[in-house]
């Protein structure tokens, strides 16, 4: 049905395309399945390629505020109350959170990234308790050895350190209220040493001798420090694709 000149006439064309099989219709590469920086197009897209056919390391790719997908093995889990002195337990949902984000390269290329959210890990505290032997072993439900060097609290250092390459310390629930959550910093009143907290507010609250006469409810937000021995597998470290990572060979 299309129409040429050849030699001064006009030619119209008989030949008919095959139709496309079934399995030729549509296509479903995504950008990990395509080789890294290379271009295809699936249906009528333009895919630009994430997948390291050789895998680049974390350290070799990453900066800081970048997003990366870590999954802790962990689902939802009481906390027994003899561990935390109150009278009721605590439920936490380490697997929820999937998307952390880079606040520190070590000079070692192990790499330090923190949640942005929680919907259910909230932990109570009394008195009355060891707080720090209490929170490894709560910590400890957010480690996946195969990728997981350390797991810890914030400390009082990393609060300037996450404000900036993370551009905020406010943590929040899946329905995007700010939160508060515990931290590793200890104040001392002069009769003992309590635990503090972050507040809504991005605050550093000091809990003293009176004010931990009553049990107190915050968030969990662990800083995870990744293993350098960890390759990235996709992704671009946008909050949209953040990295995928898999264990070197």
């Amino acid at each position: 049905g299309k129409k040429a000149l050849v030699g001064g006439k006009e030619v119209v064309g008989t030949f008919t395309c095959p139709p496309m099989s079934s399995d030729q219709t549509a296509g479903d590469a995504t950008p990990e399945d395509i080789t890294d920086g290379k271009i295809a197009w699936v249906n009528g897209n333009k895919i630009v390629g994430t997948y390291a056919s050789t895998p680049t390391t974390l350290a070799d790719r990453v900066e800081l505020g970048d997003y990366i997908n870590y999954y802790p093995t962990v689902s939802r889990i009481s906390i027994d109350r003899d561990i935390t002195g109150t009278n009721v337990s605590s439920i936490i949902n380490p697997s929820e959170t999937e998307r952390w984000e880079v606040i520190r390269i070590n000079p070692d290329d192990t790499v330090e990234i923190v949640p942005q959210w929680t919907n259910g890990s909230f932990v109570r505290f009394g008195q009355g308790i060891n707080y720090f032997s209490a929170m490894s072993e709560i910590l400890m439900q957010y480690v996946d050895i195969v990728f997981v060097k350390n797991v810890r609290l914030i400390q009082k250092d990393d609060l300037e350190l996450i404000r900036t390459d993370a551009g905020y310390l406010k943590f929040y629930n899946a329905g995007g209220e700010a939160i508060s959550y515990w931290t590793g910093h200890l104040t001392d009143d002069g009769l003992a040493k309590w635990p503090s907290f972050i507040s809504e507010d991005e605050i550093i609250m000091d809990y003293t001798l009176d004010s931990l006469d009553t049990n107190h409810t915050h968030a969990i937000r662990p800083i995870i420090t990744l293993k350098a021995s960890i390759n990235i597998m996709g992704g671009d470290g946008t909050y949209s694709n953040p990295y995928k990572i898999g264990k070197k060979a």
